[in-house]
């Protein structure tokens, strides 16, 4: 099957159903590893821009023998294959740019390129299922209908996914500087900064879900091509890997807006302890103060592999609150990932 300039054709083997649609069966969906980079708040990804405007030049040159013209045509139903390759374009890199969007700038120009490929390529999917319908349930036909329902399903999970990065590229230098402050132990100043951005994460952390929601309801088997099926499981992990982190992130602020007093001192005194400067019985009466235990016990409970890109802040605060655990009992040597009380062993996932 020819593929529309703008998108690389990738390493696979079309199956051997003959002519017209390909039909894939695939077993399993692999998780996708995703290899975390340095904070480089300056750095943009100029492969997205560019692999976006091949495909809406490819567009371009194509539109004009694809334009409505109100009727139902049923060579529409061919439209499945450029609609399918625009969806397919649309989400590696819309999912790219969220998974960005919380590390480094990215271009807003290329988030509007990944949103205006997700509109046609919704458009061309919408002719072909009408023209798929209209054709009297042929064979052809039905394979037809189960591509555009894929496709259209990969369409409005990169338009979720763009969503989410133009949302998160503008509070990410908030985030990091609440997460910053609270690695340090100024509650106050992280506190602040997160009322700022919390809203957008939220938000963002809805896109990625909608994202991921539609993507879960995409059949593997109705896509055209080995390489879309490579794109829709890597897209997945990405924005599997994006949500993750998110929570960890929306989990942490939620235990430090609970209850701020207890937080300052918790890690007050877990600063205090770990310079050797707090006594077991001072300790222990911190540890019995409101709330302390339980913010404790809550940040222990989170996992910096689920962090993400944030696993170095989360266990550097781990390790910080741990101190103060072990200030209550003497000081004495733990080994690794033993501390004080419940909730303070490891999770498998360390």
């Amino acid at each position: 099957m020819a593929v529309s300039p703008g998108l690389e054709a990738r390493p696979g083997r079309l199956a051997p159903d003959g002519p017209g649609l390909v039909n894939l069966n695939t077993a399993g969906r692999p998780e996708v590893p995703v290899s975390p980079s340095p904070p480089i708040l300056g750095r943009v990804r100029p492969e997205i821009p560019v692999a976006l405007a091949l495909t809406l030049i490819a567009l371009a040159f194509f539109w004009p023998l694809i334009a409505s013209s109100g009727a139902v045509d049923p060579a529409d139903m061919t439209l499945v294959v450029p609609g399918g390759e625009l969806a397919a374009g649309a989400l590696e890199n819309s999912s790219a740019l969220a998974y960005d969007s919380l590390w480094v700038e990215v271009d807003p120009s290329a988030v509007a390129l990944a949103r205006g490929a997700a509109a046609r390529s919704l458009e061309m999917l919408a002719r072909a299922g009408r023209a798929a319908e209209e054709s009297g349930g042929t064979g052809l036909s039905s394979r037809v209908l189960a591509a555009v329902r894929a496709y259209r399903h990969a369409a409005v999970a990169a338009d979720s996914s763009a969503r989410a990065a133009s949302i998160l590229d503008a509070v990410r230098p908030g985030v990091w500087r609440a997460v910053g402050n609270l690695t340090s132990g100024d509650v106050q100043a992280a506190l602040a900064e997160w009322s700022e951005v919390a809203a957008g994460v939220r938000r963002a952390r809805e896109m990625v879900g909608e994202a991921l929601l539609n993507l879960s309801s995409v059949d593997d088997s109705a896509l055209l091509s080995p390489s879309h099926v490579e794109i829709l499981n890597e897209s997945r992990g990405r924005l599997e890997a994006l949500a993750r982190e998110l929570d960890v992130i929306l989990a942490l602020f939620s235990l430090v807006g609970g209850n701020p007093e207890a937080a300052r001192r918790a890690l007050a005194a877990a600063a205090a302890a770990r310079d050797g400067g707090l006594s077991p019985e001072e300790a222990l009466e911190i540890l019995s103060s409101p709330g302390v235990r339980e913010f404790l016990t809550g940040v222990s409970s989170l996992s910096p592999g689920d962090a993400g890109r944030f696993g170095g802040q989360l266990a550097q605060l781990r390790a910080l609150v741990e101190a103060l655990s072990e200030a209550a009992q003497g000081g004495e040597p733990r080994g690794p990932g033993r501390g004080a009380g419940a909730g303070w062993g490891e999770r498998p996932n360390d």
